[in-house]
């Protein structure tokens, strides 16, 4: 199966390269300042907000048949 990260960010990526992952790097197709703030002004605690994010994250990838991965801290 295909797997997607969705994050470009360098750290995320040497994570998976270090567990000998194969994947894909895609930018999350998200406004994540203006998510946080909506998510912060909700009244969200700082760990339901990464997950949040996270998972915003993963499904603005349209792939389907792959396994995405979001992530936040």
């Amino acid at each position: 199966m295909k797997m997607i990260l969705a994050s470009l960010s360098t750290a995320r990526r040497s994570m998976l390269e270090a567990a000998g992952l194969q994947f894909e790097a895609r930018s999350a197709l998200i406004n994540e300042a203006a998510s946080k703030a909506g998510l912060k002004s909700d009244g969200l605690a700082a760990h339901a907000i990464a997950k949040a994010l996270a998972e915003m994250k993963a499904l603005s990838i349209d792939a389907p048949k792959a396994l995405v991965i979001g992530s936040d801290q």
